[in-house]
């Protein structure tokens, strides 16, 4: 737990991000190559789940994240609810060993075996954060429709109450990229 503490207190010292304030990100045929390379850790290998013409959900996440534990309930239900509607999720597992403490990957795996998450989960690093518009805070979630154009960016940002997209929001955010009315997203299992 003092650890948890210690990254904790490390991240919040990060400050704001300024990602916002650049270049919007595009999906580009180079960058779903370097998600198709990255480390798989988890769940389909993004090669094989096929990213081109889909509408793609990029989330940034830590094990010892909180916030990330929900957005990962999120991303499992959006997953339930829209792969079958051409939904690709990509989970980028980036600051896991974050103020220089490494476990070897154990709170990694507890958080996936916990979590179970059916999408796609990959290694990030510092030269992906920085296609991302600099990744500095997590979690950050990215959403691209069907042509690589940026959708939807959200930041987790320092002192803000919102940690991470509702479920509401993911639903409003993805039906209509996804070609579905907006009035009958499914309801959400995990209450958010």
């Amino acid at each position: 737990m003092r650890r948890v503490l210690i990254f904790l207190l490390c991240f919040l010292a990060a400050g704001p991000s300024v990602a916002a304030e650049k270049q919007p990100v595009a999906l580009t045929p180079a960058l779903r190559q370097t998600l198709e390379n990255l480390p798989h850790l988890y769940g389909r290998k993004v090669a094989e789940a096929g990213l081109e013409g889909r509408v793609v959900l990029v989330s940034f996440f830590a094990s010892w994240c909180p916030p990330c534990h929900t957005e990962f309930q999120h991303l499992r239900d959006a997953y339930a609810a829209y792969h079958k509607d051409g939904l690709r999720i990509v989970a980028v597992n980036y600051f896991e060993d974050l103020g220089g403490f490494s476990d070897g990957g154990v709170g990694l795996d507890r958080f996936l075996e916990r979590h179970t998450p059916w999408h796609s989960v990959v290694m990030g690093n510092d030269s992906v954060s920085k296609l991302f518009a600099d990744v500095t805070r997590i979690p950050t979630v990215f959403i691209f429709d069907r042509q690589g154009r940026l959708a939807l960016h959200f930041i987790h940002r320092w002192k803000s109450v919102r940690t991470n997209l509702t479920m509401d929001e993911l639903h409003a955010a993805l039906r209509p990229l996804l070609g579905l009315s907006p009035s009958s997203a499914p309801t959400s299992r995990s209450g958010h």
